[in-house]
Formats: C-alpha cells, sequence, structure tokens
C-alpha cells in the first residue's frame, strides 16, 4: 500500500489535511513526501493513503491536473531598504580668537603679576649671589 507516487491525505501535524504524494521510502516508517504539503519526512501512521498513484517526476503537472495546489518554497526577492540622507547640522562661524603658543602664555601670565614683587625677587637672587661668603 506504501509505494513511490501513491497520493496521501496528511491527517497529523501542521499540514494536515493537505494532499501529498509519497516521493521516496526511507523505512518501514518513515517515507518522504511532496505536494500541497511541505517536502519532508513524514510517519506512515501521519498519512492517510489514497487509491491513486501519480508519476513522481511530474508531480507539479500531475497535483494541477486533479485540482490540488502545489507548495512552493521560493526564496522571497531580496528588498532594497531605503537609505535615509542624514542631515548634518552646520553651525554658523564663530569669530575666533587666534591662540599664542604656551610659551607666549607663560610669559603673558608673569607679566600680569605684580611687577614690584618681580624685581624684588631678581634683586634678592642678585644679592645673595654677591654676597661674600663668611669664613670660619
Amino acid at each position: 500500500m506504501i509505494e513511490v507516487g501513491r497520493l496521501c491525505v496528511k491527517i497529523a501535524g501542521r499540514d494536515a489535511g493537505k494532499h501529498c504524494a509519497i516521493v521516496e521510502v526511507v523505512d518501514k516508517k518513515t517515507v518522504v513526501i511532496e505536494g500541497s504539503t511541505r517536502k519532508r519526512r513524514c510517519n506512515v501512521i501521519h498519512l492517510y493513503p489514497l487509491a491513486e498513484v501519480i508519476d513522481v517526476k511530474n508531480l507539479a503537472k500531475e497535483f494541477e491536473t486533479r485540482g490540488f495546489e502545489v507548495f512552493s518554497s521560493k526564496p522571497r526577492k531580496a528588498t532594497v531598504k531605503p537609505t535615509r540622507a542624514r542631515k548634518v547640522k552646520v553651525k554658523p562661524a564663530k569669530a575666533t580668537k587666534k591662540r599664542a603658543p604656551k610659551a607666549e602664555k607663560a610669559e603673558a601670565k608673569e607679566e600680569k603679576k605684580a611687577p614690584a614683587k618681580k624685581a624684588a625677587k631678581k634683586a634678592t637672587k642678585k644679592a645673595v649671589k654677591a654676597a661674600p661668603k663668611k669664613e670660619e
């Protein structure tokens, strides 16, 4: 009763109630089916065999003549996602001051200090160097 080309109705699982044909006999309990169902291995107890036997080579044509749909698993066409242009925020140009190099900055800081203190420090350093050393 279970042979290649036998029309069956799937009675269990996701494809229950759909027509299929046995494409290959794997062993006593398992067959490969195809038709209105997905092509896959199936347990024989999940099938209700019909009296008709068809040619498996022209499976799609045989199913169409009998008025059954054929499951097609063609991959979907790849859709192209539209790319969104990024908006770039343009900042208005600011009037910037030119910055002085670090050496100039250091000199500017020292100039800001009180000139009297600076002069006093230099005078004390010179006095220490010029002072005679005491002999013991």
